[in-house]
């Protein structure tokens, strides 16, 4: 097993992260593992690393997964029509700039997905 090791810092918050993984495995079945945080935003400073990991790890996931989410309704959609942002409780805040109003109803019911109260769609 030959364990190697990157620095991760998420567009979602300030952290940093040491992630570990064995380069042998393939990278369909490789998993990246929390060696150490380098550094810990407010929002991820509350329980234990690794609590503190899997919620970090969940907002990122989320962001990209609620893009790709919206792509499915508005298959044009451009960085420039799109806005996300975290609330201080960590929900998703998404700002929609041009979509009509039925648009956005059904963006919205796709993304509860992620469970009531994760993301917000304006």
């Amino acid at each position: 097993m030959a364990l190697k090791q990157t620095v991760w810092k998420p567009d979602t918050c300030g952290c940093e992260v040491v992630l570990e993984w064995d380069d042998t495995q393939d990278n369909a079945n490789r998993t990246h593992s929390l060696k150490q945080f380098n550094k810990r935003c407010a929002a991820h400073d509350k329980v234990n690393e690794l609590d503190d990991f899997n919620a970090m790890h969940d907002e990122n996931k989320r962001k990209n997964l609620a893009f790709v989410e919206v792509k499915k309704v508005i298959p044009s959609l451009t960085p420039e029509f799109y806005e996300w942002s975290f609330d201080d409780e960590r929900v998703l805040t998404i700002k929609l700039n041009g979509p009509s109003d039925a648009d956005k109803g059904e963006i919205h019911s796709l993304m509860q997905k992620f469970g009531a109260g994760k993301v917000k769609v304006s």
